[in-house]
């Protein structure tokens, strides 16, 4: 439980009252999705990239519910702390670069496009850097699998378009 809300704190935040569910969980994808308690209607969805663990890097992907997937935003982590930078990047693709590229800073926050959520889904690895806001913390590197990433990519995509 402890897990699921730091992982879920930031999209918390589109809604005050947002009750959360976890709708996917497999390796390191996980899926959460958020409602109002009164209205039971989806405010936002949120896939989480990564492990949770002291030393490692890990993204967030989240958007209020819509079906046009031209910006969805992006956030990063290591450990506990957000990223203030961070960089990625998909099998032998092109590096994505937002914020910082050393440890210390404000968190900072970006976004993807659609064409970047289908690189994810038919992708094998994505190796991820990510930069802390806490300037005593390292960044960290890490490469993950990105098997099953289609499904947790597909099921994103149904909880934002409220299928």
């Amino acid at each position: 439980m402890k897990k699921i809300l730091l992982l879920t704190a930031l999209a918390a935040s589109f809604s005050a009252n947002a009750a959360h569910k976890v709708i996917h969980s497999q390796g390191i994808f996980t899926l959460v999705q958020f409602s109002d308690e009164f209205t039971e209607e989806v405010t936002s969805c949120q896939l989480n990239i990564g492990e949770l663990a002291k030393d490692k890097p890990r993204i967030s992907l989240f958007s209020k519910p819509t079906s046009d997937f031209s910006s969805i935003g992006l956030s990063s982590y290591v450990g506990s702390f957000g990223g203030s930078g961070y960089q990625f990047k998909i099998d032998n693709g092109e590096v994505v670069k937002k914020g910082s590229t050393y440890a210390g800073g404000d968190t900072v926050f970006g976004y993807i496009s659609g064409s970047k959520l289908d690189e994810l889904a038919s992708g094998n690895k994505l190796i991820l850097r990510v930069h802390p806001d806490n300037q005593y913390v390292d960044s960290q590197t890490a490469t993950y699998s990105l098997k099953g990433s289609t499904v947790a990519i597909n099921k994103f995509k149904s909880c934002l378009s409220g299928s």
